[in-house]
C-alpha cells in the first residue's frame, strides 16, 4: 500500500475512534493510542504508528480546536 495511503488509514482510524456519532460517543486520545499502538504491525505501519504516538499532543490538540469551532 502506498506510504500516503497508509498515512491517511491511520489518520482515519483516529479520527474515527475519537469523534463522537449518533450511536456512540468517541474514546479518548489516551485509549486511542492504546488501540493503535496494539494494532502495529496488524493493521498499521510501525514507524508512522511510532511517528504518530511522538505527535500525539498535537493531534489532540489540534482535534480540540476544530472541535470547538463546530
Amino acid at each position: 500500500m502506498p506510504l500516503i495511503a497508509q498515512i491517511i488509514t491511520l489518520a482515519d482510524a483516529y479520527d474515527a475512534m475519537t469523534s463522537d456519532r449518533s450511536y456512540r460517543k468517541g474514546i479518548s486520545h489516551q485509549q486511542t493510542a492504546e488501540i493503535i499502538i496494539s494494532e502495529s504491525e496488524k493493521l498499521f505501519n510501525p514507524m508512522l504508528v511510532e511517528a504518530f504516538i511522538h505527535r500525539m499532543s498535537d493531534f489532540e490538540a489540534y482535534y480540540l480546536s476544530i472541535k470547538n469551532e463546530r
